[in-house]
């Protein structure tokens, strides 16, 4: 018979049973607990921007001039994880600057108008930014006349998002190519507080 405590003050069949089930249970508990708390990875929790090319123009301009003068036309995709912890309810940006460069030579700026998604969702804004007469070196000039010839230039865009007051909130960088409709993402290099 099987019992809690035996004759002797042993512990019985009932009581190894027992310590058995605790010592396998606790740290499966233990286990699902920790994901619960920590299952999410910390890059879920940032809203996902990302770039989408609608247009390119203006870059391969009279080679004698050390101007161009380039237009970009870009969408803005705006993703907010739905594990987001510190998200409430939404993430907004109500206004930003959009800044295109090439070698680190801006070429271009625009505004970035208002986006707000909730958790789990994704909005989409269009964005262009412009040059007039924007001066570039000799060799940058070269150099991009090349790549507009061969199709493959190569920009980096930071949209810095400001908050209420006009204060820089949040920054995304993105490396984009002349590509249309393939989706670039934007790595986030500083992000204050964007939960207005």
């Amino acid at each position: 018979m099987c019992t809690i405590i035996d004759d002797e003050g042993d512990c019985g069949c009932i009581c190894l049973c027992v310590i058995a089930l605790v010592v396998i249970l606790a740290p499966v508990l233990v286990g699902c607990m920790l994901g619960f708390i920590l299952g999410v990875n910390p890059s879920d929790s940032d809203p996902q921007i990302s770039l989408t090319v609608n247009e390119f123009t203006g870059l391969s301009q009279n080679k004698s001039s050390n101007t161009i003068s380039p237009l970009f036309n870009f969408t803005v995709s705006l993703k907010v994880h739905k594990y987001a912890r510190m998200i409430p309810l939404k993430f907004c940006y109500e206004q930003g600057i959009v800044t295109v460069l090439y070698q680190r030579t801006p070429l271009a700026t625009g505004p970035l108008g208002s986006l707000c998604a909730r958790k789990d969702e994704r909005r989409e804004s269009t964005v262009f930014a412009w040059g007039n007469q924007v001066e570039i070196p000799d060799f940058l000039r070269d150099q991009l006349f090349e790549e507009v010839r061969n199709g493959d230039v190569v920009v980096e865009v930071d949209l810095k998002i400001l908050d209420y007051s006009g204060k820089t909130a949040g920054v995304f960088v993105c490396t984009v190519k002349n590509q249309t409709m393939e989706v670039f993402p934007c790595k986030r290099t500083y992000l204050e507080d964007p939960y207005y």
